[in-house]
């Protein structure tokens, strides 16, 4: 099972050798705010009988893993400042298939920051 610690800043769940999810005071944390303000049950996940968090912690997952979990169910709900519902949707599915991209690449013995695998078939 995989070890996790809470960003000192904003609460958000990071890998457990880091203590800040960013290191400039965490500008991240407001993106993290639904329109309530809300850090610890944004409406984009408190609509599940068990938020992601509950679920990818609960069975191990790894942290790409975990993404595609969060970034599964929140698409459609979640509304990016300045885009639309569609936008934002296409954000987050995007969000899901590099996380599946860094998988594969670990798989396949490539680094997983190596360009995706669509620029490889190209």
């Amino acid at each position: 099972m995989n070890a996790w610690n809470t960003c000192e800043q904003c609460g958000g769940l990071i890998p457990e050798d880091e203590t800040m999810c960013h290191e400039d005071d965490c500008a991240y944390a407001a993106l993290l705010r639904g329109p309530e303000g809300d850090v610890i049950s944004p409406s984009h996940y408190n609509q599940y009988a068990i938020q992601p968090i509950e679920f990818i912690m609960a069975n191990g997952l790894d942290f790409p893993t975990g993404n595609i979990v969060k970034y599964s169910v929140r698409a459609g709900h979640k509304i990016y400042k300045g885009c639309t519902a569609d936008e934002s949707a296409v954000l987050d599915l995007e969000k899901v298939i590099r996380n599946a991209e860094f998988i594969i690449n670990t798989i396949l013995g490539d680094g997983p920051l190596d360009p995706p695998l669509v620029a490889k078939k190209k």
